[in-house]
């Protein structure tokens, strides 16, 4: 197979990948997925504490509330 670069290389292709390129592909994909499952991640705790937040606000809401 001649030489192709990796972003080049499209997996429906008709040739096969060399192992070298393969290793490259998947290292890639892999880098990507980490990439993903850290933003997905970050967005996650970042909503969980926003939803904290509202609940101890209305918690406290009601709790004076309560006492007055």
């Amino acid at each position: 197979m001649p030489y192709m670069p990796v972003d080049k290389y499209r997996l429906t292709s008709m040739e096969e990948p060399t192992d070298k390129m393969l290793a490259q592909l998947m290292k890639s994909a892999c880098a990507e997925a980490n990439k993903r499952a850290a933003e997905a991640e970050r967005a996650y705790f970042a909503e969980l504490s926003e939803l904290v937040e509202k609940t101890r606000r209305n918690w406290e809401e009601r709790r004076a509330a309560q006492t007055e």
